[in-house]
């Protein structure tokens, strides 16, 4: 008898727990959208790193990178938030010949956000590159 008292206790908890997983609710993250200042920074192996100053627009699903120096590409893409966020590359312009386009930051990039800041990594074990966007929201 205590057997069957038990197992309908645990199957009680059991539908319980289920059924309270409906009303499990994540917040979003933050929305990125608006205008950001900050650098880029590309370091490959033990190279020093390559460093630019870039302002950076957020729209509600796509992005711009633009910069006056140049080092890096200037480029368009889109993005979306996927437990940090993918940066998708669309169109792609340098007004310098030396702009290479691998350097561009694309693909999934962990996503470190507070009220004003940005910080997105990505890492590349295999070429030993890592990739560093840190942005300041504009005034």
């Amino acid at each position: 008898m205590k057997k069957i008292a038990s197992l309908i206790i645990a199957l009680g908890v059991l539908a319980f727990f289920i059924g309270c997983a409906d009303d499990v609710f994540v917040e979003p993250p933050p929305s990125l959208t608006g205008d950001y200042t900050g650098v880029y920074i590309v370091k490959v192996g033990t190279q020093v790193p390559l460093e630019e100053v870039i302002t950076w627009r957020f729209s509600q699903n796509s992005y711009q990178k633009r910069s006056e120096d140049s080092m890096f590409c200037d480029f368009d893409g889109t993005y979306e938030l996927v437990n940090g966020v993918r940066l998708n590359q669309t169109n792609g312009r340098s007004t310098v010949k030396t702009c290479n386009e691998d350097q561009n930051p694309t693909g999934f990039f962990q996503l470190d956000q507070s009220a004003d800041t940005v910080k997105m990594t990505q890492y590349d074990s295999q070429n030993d590159i890592l990739k560093t966007i840190k942005l300041l929201k504009a005034e």
